[in-house]
């Protein structure tokens, strides 16, 4: 049923009621969308805009219609272009306040008028650069499997993390198992998430399953918008399969680790590399935090080995040395499907049997701060106390039993248990957590940059 959503306020309250039932202190998408058969989704956020997904059922224009929450108005559908006429559709909203939150609804073509789908959701621009406000992120790693596991992990992060709002999503390659086909993704990737994708934008990194359809382009890049051109921050890569992003005094960098080193581009995405890194360096105290994710892992010897795999391999030759020059604090892979976790290190770029305590390891604490053992770091590179902790979670739905899981340079590491990482970003200080599939805080780590404030102080900071 269509209707003047416009010239109908009663019903307009009832519907925005209901959407604003979802936010964000609800994690279920209550309002189905009959005529919509993926999405809506988030797509590259920025301070200014956003990109929306959705496809319909059937060919027909459609569109979106939008406001911040504190306006009683949304815009008029001839201010906001429709999309094409087809099932997938995709529009940028762009003129928009930072960190600031906005309604939408979707619109369809009836006749010579637009009526209103009852769905939509709501998005948050991205902060201020270099803004002090405090972040959550969630990072799973090879999601792609729809089973008891994927749901276990996503249900056991959103009760940690309670009734604070997730600023984004990191997905760490392998969205979508075996092949990453379309109805694969349909059925692992956006039947697993649309609850959450409405109004927490999704940052994919590129995974081995999801390039095994040996399509040309991959789904992957058919049914993501990545950004190209610098639309979320950082230096424009040209292509979606690298890029950055910024995100309030967070700037996070996202690699290809696949195609990069098999379709030959590797040197293509290290110019492009040192380019944004240079710019994240020149920004100074704007973007205090400095994190990279990418799909296969530099360091681990779960379920597969560093030491021998070239994928893994080249990152920690080629792209862990860069990333480290800029002062990186945290990477964060996928691949290998267990929890492995490394001390604070620098300069660690050979294989395993390469290792020095004295060389490598900046701190050989547990980094755990209820053990007042959090990592330190200066406050800029100046400082002299430098260091990265690298991530291994891919187990987000499928955990592996074997592996020897002893690399040295690892300070945690957690075998055959499904989970995912919460992330929090308060001023100057970054925590990280892996919890289990049962809602069991596994591992926990924190780094201080700068002054390190009473014990005390940083418990009550981080909850704990």
């Amino acid at each position: 049923m269509w209707f003047n959503f416009e010239q109908n306020h009663a019903l307009q309250d009832c519907l925005l009621l209901a959407v604003l039932l979802l936010f964000p202190h609800t994690y279920t998408n209550a309002v189905t969308c009959p005529l919509v058969s993926r999405g809506p989704y988030l797509q590259i956020p920025s301070q200014t805009g956003i990109t929306i997904r959705w496809q319909t059922t059937t060919n027909s224009l459609s569109a979106i219609i939008y406001r911040s929450i504190d306006s009683r108005t949304f815009t008029e559908p001839a201010e906001h272009d429709a999309t094409q006429r087809g099932r997938d559709h995709e529009a940028r909203i762009t003129g928009l306040s930072p960190g600031r939150v906005y309604l939408y609804l979707l619109q369809s073509a009836r006749e010579h008028s637009y009526g209103v789908e009852a769905c939509g959701g709501n998005f948050t621009t991205s902060p201020l650069l270099g803004s002090g406000l405090s972040l959550r992120l969630w990072a799973i790693g090879d999601s792609g499997h729809s089973n008891e596991y994927q749901a276990a992990v996503k249900h056991a992060y959103l009760l940690q993390s309670g009734y604070k709002l997730t600023d984004a999503v990191l997905v760490l390659g392998d969205l979508a198992y075996d092949g990453g086909y379309e109805a694969e993704m349909d059925t692992s990737f956006f039947g697993s998430y649309q609850d959450l994708m409405s109004w927490i934008p999704f940052w994919t990194a590129l995974g081995n399953h999801d390039v095994f359809n040996g399509l040309d382009p991959y789904p992957y890049y058919q049914l993501l918008t990545l950004p190209t051109e610098g639309e979320a921050g950082g230096h424009p890569s040209g292509t979606e399969a690298y890029y950055s992003f910024d995100l309030g005094q967070v700037h996070v960098v996202c690699l290809d680790s696949m195609d990069s080193v098999h379709r030959g581009t590797m040197a293509e995405m290290l110019a492009w590399l040192d380019q944004d890194l240079a710019a994240f360096r020149a920004a100074g105290a704007a973007t205090h935090w400095l994190i990279a994710f990418f799909h296969h892992p530099p360091y681990s010897k779960g379920s597969h080995d560093s030491d021998v795999k070239v994928e893994m391999t080249r990152m920690r030759e080629e792209v862990v040395p860069r990333l480290e020059l800029a002062g990186v604090d945290l990477v964060i892979s996928g691949h290998s499907h267990g929890y492995e976790r490394s001390f604070l290190l620098k300069a660690f770029y050979g294989d395993s049997s390469t290792w020095s305590p004295v060389q490598h390891q900046m701190d050989g604490g547990s980094g755990n701060p209820s053990h007042g053992e959090m990592y330190v770091k200066g406050a800029t590179q100046d400082d002299g106390k430098e260091g990265t902790v690298y991530v291994v979670c891919g187990v987000s739905s499928e955990p592996k039993h074997y592996g020897t899981f002893d690399h040295p340079a690892m300070a945690a590491s957690v075998q055959g248990e499904p989970g995912s990482l919460l992330i929090d970003v308060e001023g100057n200080i970054l925590s990280v957590k892996f919890i289990n599939a049962s809602g069991d805080m596994r591992d926990h780590f924190a780094i201080c940059k700068g002054e390190f404030y009473r014990i005390s102080d940083i418990l009550l900071t981080l909850h704990l």
